[in-house]
């Protein structure tokens, strides 16, 4: 997802609610994602590629604590 506006300023908030939200999913045995959020950073990123690989390597550390803390994930 894109962010701008109120929601980009709050980004680190609305990262941290939705992380509350999935650690109390993962409590009640509900559904469970994980997610990475990266931003563009115009002196070392060339493409939008390499934004998405750097929030997909944060999904992935994500999923790893998730599991963790005792999700059931797909391999």
């Amino acid at each position: 997802m894109f962010l701008q506006g109120l929601d980009f300023d709050a980004r680190q908030e609305l990262l941290h609610d939705i992380n509350e939200k999935i650690e109390s999913n993962l409590k009640e045995g509900e559904v469970v994602a994980s997610l990475g959020m990266a931003e563009y950073d115009a002196g070392s990123d060339k493409s939008f590629h390499d934004v998405f690989k750097r929030a997909d390597g944060l999904m992935y550390q994500r999923r790893m604590q998730l599991k963790g803390m005792g999700a059931i994930t797909r391999d």
